[in-house]
């Protein structure tokens, strides 16, 4: 996160870690029902179910490190080999499910869900979210024809809406292809850029399986709110015309006085 005096601060989560700094260092982010809350701090919680949206779906961290990626799920590696930037730890939906305690099965052992669903990020407060990195696109077609993004207001009314067939992954006026190699499919990493305002929640659906490597966005500034200030500004202009009727009034008591007398 950074932040300035002047401005909205600004936040990216790239997933390695927590809200206060700390390394995430195990799958789970040091609960046992999963990935969720370790960004709480600032005002964000994540949640996931299944792509009809009907039933609750683990989150799990997956290391992408080429040297030491976890499961065998080699497809979400990063690094030189795949022209990208390492991108280590990445959110993904866990195949596995949960236990009948509410911890997830398997959870040492983190696997894509090669069905996909729904991400949703929801936060305290509405923001303006820039963009947001996927890796591993490749399941266009018998599970999905569209990567989708959709954002709900406060009310939950939805205000944004985005969706990218594989085709569309080529137009470089809203997609980053981040790799130097031009990887596409397996261990292809993409930026979008959404530039959605007054957010309050961020669906992603994946078609299939893959994961997120990294979501920005900035918390509403004084700028997005011009009435009150504009408000403040007539109630100032307004009292010194009331100042000034008053001072001319004034002037002129003596000078009618001295003509009655």
């Amino acid at each position: 996160m950074t932040a300035t005096a002047t401005s909205a601060a600004t936040y990216h989560l790239d997933f390695d870690t927590d809200g206060f700094g700390n390394p995430l260092i195990d799958s789970t982010g040091g609960d046992p029902t999963g990935i969720g809350s370790q960004w709480q701090n600032w005002g964000l919680s994540i949640s996931a179910t299944n792509k009809a949206g009907s039933a609750q779906r683990p989150l799990l961290l997956f290391d992408s490190n080429p040297n030491g990626f976890t499961g065998g799920d080699a497809d979400l590696r990063t690094g030189a080999p795949w022209g990208t930037e390492v991108q280590n730890k990445v959110l993904i939906i866990h195949e596995d499910g949960f236990l009948p305690n509410g911890s997830i099965k398997n959870s040492n052992d983190p696997d894509d869900d090669a069905n996909g669903g729904i991400i949703s990020f929801n936060f305290d407060n509405p923001v303006d979210i820039s963009d947001i990195k996927l890796l591993d696109l490749d399941d266009f077609g018998r599970r999905g024809q569209y990567v989708q993004f959709a954002g709900y207001d406060i009310g939950g009314n939805q205000i944004a809406f985005s969706e990218f067939d594989e085709a569309a992954l080529a137009d470089s006026t809203r997609v980053k292809n981040l790799s130097s190699t031009g990887e596409t499919g397996d261990n292809s990493l993409y930026e979008f850029a959404l530039s959605y305002q007054k957010i309050a929640r961020l669906d992603v659906l994946y078609p299939g399986s893959g994961a997120i490597a990294g979501l920005k966005w900035s918390d509403r500034d004084s700028q997005d709110i011009p009435e009150p200030m504009a408000a403040a500004g007539l109630l100032a202009v307004g009292a010194l015309g009331l100042r000034l009727r008053h001072r001319r009034s004034s002037d002129a008591l003596p000078e009618a006085a001295s003509e009655e007398g």
